[in-house]
């Protein structure tokens, strides 16, 4: 039985049989002597046959490879991590031959396995991304010349992200330049076989050696799942004086997020103090509810009985139910330690205040061309499109035994970011605390179009999101999922003005997607009809 029409090819560093589900996928371990009787025997024969055509494996294993959702208990993958040589033209052919091979005394013993071998190191986690840094001005002005065309080839199809990024490739054996394409559906073959080959042909008329990634995203990450709730004594999610990027949730829902910072408005003759976060960690069951109205919702009385509390109802679930293991696991602890503890559990979650407005899930336009002063390749750099940014924020009104939780005599300040220049970052956020990274230079485009789930939109689906990245401690996630909300710290200076508000992260890349602060502040003052005055705007020389 000839296979090679049927093997998956499309990648020369992984190859397969059937075709593979596209990459990243969720990768299991499963029981392999349920399905074959002499597992030994079937490595010892499937290493003969990569010995025979001298190919370096690492390493194989009976396993479960799926996309979310798709999770098929009989459908085993056997694997090999294998090392894929760059500078062999001939790897992949050997690669698909040893496919071939093992297929045969697959379909001989009535073994139904699927057959995949990969690079080792894209397998074990060579896929760290950098960002894109103000001096790669060859790489700014190539991505200025592509992008258009790039949008305009992909409209058809269920795209999500197009991300501009340094990350690993096995056909260069180091990280190199990528663009990156998340979608939903890179099952269709004419992603590869049509819309892929005719990107590449844009990157080559612009004289650009940039590389080109397709991969597979169902959505961003907005809330967390449980498996992301912080778990432990060590990692509650609140602490007592002390309220900025904690855990925030509204009263009675399963959603949850991080308090970003303090917002002071002057309306009416009055100054308010208000929090910060997403309008998707409190309002987003009110925002389907609302028969297609996306937003704004100014302050009124439409939004004043929504209770905001610290922490979440789900993450006060998680601390009761560690703490009450924490008793349970030190039966020989003190009968006071474990008196205290008990009792701590039973403590409800602290109202913070109400929401007071919100965005919904609406775009606006970019600021003003401040493009005057810059090199001509920072301006032939300019965000292509109609240069939409997300907004999705809300503000909920601080109840006044929260302030003192607040450091209030310290003034805060935000500032505009370029576009086209990288930035050193920090934030600190409910799920993975305060990490450090930096903004990529080149400003990633989002589908607004299915990235609150199946709500419609206001605007252009075609929006923009300065991308942070790169942070060892959480296999490089500056954010992840319940770190929405969270304000990003300018990380250059000693005041460490505001420069964004951190709404989804991309699972697949890794990336994090931040909200300008110049945005936020924008959109606030006009729906509330107020005008912030803290934090207020740094219009100091970097």
């Amino acid at each position: 039985m000839d296979i090679t029409d049927a093997i998956d090819k499309r990648l020369p560093y992984r190859v397969g049989y059937p075709i593979l589900p596209t990459l990243p996928v969720r990768h299991e371990k499963c029981n392999i002597e349920r399905y074959v009787r002499d597992y030994s025997n079937l490595v010892r024969r499937v290493s003969a046959v990569l010995n025979d055509l001298r190919i370096p494996f690492h390493h194989m294993e009976g396993c479960l490879r799926f996309h979310e959702g798709d999770h098929i208990e009989q459908d085993v993958t056997f694997l090999v991590t294998a090392r894929y040589d760059f500078n062999d033209k001939e790897c992949q052919t050997t690669w698909i031959e040893a496919v071939k091979r093992i297929h045969a005394y697959f379909l001989k013993s009535k073994i139904t396995f699927k057959i995949e071998i990969i690079d080792q190191k894209l397998f074990f986690g060579r896929n760290l991304i950098k960002p894109i840094f103000s001096s790669e001005e060859k790489i700014l002005k190539a991505t200025a010349e592509i992008m258009p065309q790039l949008v305009n080839e992909i409209k058809t199809y269920a795209w999500v992200t197009v991300d501009v990024v340094h990350c690993y490739s096995p056909l260069r054996g180091k990280k190199h330049p990528t663009i990156i394409i998340s979608a939903r559906d890179t099952s269709k073959p004419s992603w590869w076989s049509t819309a892929l080959p005719s990107i590449r042909k844009m990157i080559a008329d612009a004289q650009s050696d940039l590389d080109l990634v397709l991969l597979f995203l169902n959505g961003l990450s907005l809330l967390p799942l449980d498996s992301q709730r912080r778990q432990g004594l060590e990692y509650a999610p609140y602490h007592p004086g002390r309220l900025i990027g904690t855990s925030c949730g509204l009263l009675k829902s399963p959603h949850c997020g991080s308090v970003g910072g303090v917002i002071r408005l002057e309306k009416d003759g009055n100054r308010l103090v208000l929090g910060l976060t997403n309008c998707h960690v409190l309002l987003d069951d009110f925002v389907i509810s609302q028969n297609g109205n996306m937003g704004p919702y100014p302050p009124g009385p439409l939004l004043k009985d929504f209770v905001v509390i610290s922490p979440s109802d789900a993450d006060r679930k998680t601390e009761i139910q560690s703490i009450k293991s924490w008793v349970k696991d030190r039966p020989l602890a003190t009968n006071t330690l474990a008196k205290l503890w008990s009792e701590k559990a039973e403590q409800p979650s602290q109202e913070i205040g109400t929401v007071f407005a919100a965005s919904g899930y609406t775009t606006c336009n970019s600021a003003s061309d401040r493009s005057a002063g810059q090199s001509d390749t920072t301006k032939t750099a300019k965000p292509p499109l109609d240069s939409n940014w997300p907004l999705d924020w809300c503000l909920f009104q601080l109840k006044s035994d929260s302030l003192s939780q607040l450091y209030t005599d310290i003034k805060t300040t935000w500032r505009r970011l370029e576009p086209h220049r990288s930035y050193k970052v920090c934030k600190t956020g409910r799920t993975t605390g305060t990490t450090a990274g930096h903004v990529s230079a080149v400003v990633s485009l989002l589908n607004h179009e299915g990235m609150y789930g199946n709500k419609p939109v206001t605007a252009h689906n075609v929006i923009y999101a300065h991308d942070s990245m790169y942070h060892l401690k959480y296999r490089g996630h500056f954010m992840l999922s319940g770190d929405s909300g969270s304000l990003v710290l300018l990380d250059e200076t000693e005041a460490t003005p505001i420069v964004g508000l951190c709404f989804a992260s991309n699972p697949a890349t890794k990336a994090a997607y931040m909200i300008p602060m110049e945005q936020v502040v924008k959109s606030i003052n006009e729906v509330t009809g107020g005008k912030v005055v803290d934090p207020e705007e740094d219009v100091s020389e970097l």
